[in-house]
Order: structure tokens, then C-alpha cells, then sequence
């Protein structure tokens, strides 16, 4: 019997009480499968948050001055490489690494904008979506985005 085959008896396949199990069963196959998958791109999500909210409150720390944000930045720190070290078992360190400095530039920059009112120019915008450009390159393009 082959895959469809086998796929197609176990969506037909009933309960004892007679209901069809068929997207019970998707659900129950295809999900640990997905999430596995997606787990690698969310560590590297919580390591992106994690690094922004480190790098966002060094001004605010005065130079490790102030207790509140002198904790962001080691919580925040700490958070982003744990979870960065996580991620590069399953996407290569070169890829995570660019899409993490990538986002986290640009997530940094419109902090800065937003709450210390740094000035973002047309070149510094030019700048970051050359940095966005390239890291497509390399993560949709390149054979080294591969893992393996």
C-alpha cells in the first residue's frame, strides 16, 4: 500500500460511535510536524525581541548606572543569545545571524526614532533596506542558506 493509499484508509477510517476522524487525525499528524519546523524561526523570533530590548535600554542605563534598564540589557542580552544558540542548530549561523542583526537594526533604529528621537535621514533608510536587501539575498538565493 502506498502513501496516498495508506493516507486516504486513515482519513475514511471512523470512531466507534461512527463520526468521521479524518481531521482529527490531520491535526494530530501534521501538527507536532509543523510546530517542529516553526520552532527553529520562533526561537529566532524570542533571540530578535530579546537582543532589541537589550540594545534599546543602553542609553537608558547610563552606562550601567540605573538599576531597571541595566537589567533589561542583561536580561535582554541573555534572553537573545540563548535563544540564538538554539536557533542555529536547525537554520546555519550565518543565516540567523544575518536575519537577527537585520531585523534587529531596523527594530532599533524605530525605537530610537520613536522614544530617544534620533533622526533617521534618507541614507539611514537607504542603509537598512540595503541590509534588508542583502539578507534576502542570502536567506531566499543562496545555496548556503541551506542546512545540512
Amino acid at each position: 500500500m502506498n502513501y496516498v493509499e495508506t493516507r486516504s484508509k486513515r482519513l475514511n477510517q471512523s470512531s466507534p460511535s461512527g463520526q468521521f476522524q479524518g481531521h482529527s487525525s490531520i491535526m494530530q499528524n501534521c501538527l507536532p510536524t509543523l510546530l517542529e519546523a516553526a520552532m527553529p524561526w520562533i526561537h529566532l523570533a524570542i533571540a530578535i525581541v530579546g537582543e532589541v530590548i537589550g540594545t534599546s535600554a543602553l542609553k537608558s542605563s547610563a552606562g550601567f548606572t540605573q538599576l531597571w534598564p541595566t537589567l533589561a540589557v542583561v536580561v535582554g542580552y541573555a534572553v537573545a543569545f540563548y535563544f540564538l544558540s538554539l536557533t542555529v542548530d536547525k537554520i546555519p549561523v550565518g543565516i540567523s545571524y544575518a536575519i537577527w542583526s537585520a531585523v534587529g537594526i531596523v527594530l532599533v533604529s524605530l525605537i530610537a526614532w520613536l522614544l530617544h528621537g534620533q533622526k533617521l535621514d534618507p541614507p539611514a533608510l537607504a542603509g537598512m533596506a540595503l541590509i534588508i536587501a542583502g539578507v534576502l539575498v542570502c536567506t531566499l538565493l543562496s545555496k548556503s542558506a541551506s542546512h545540512g
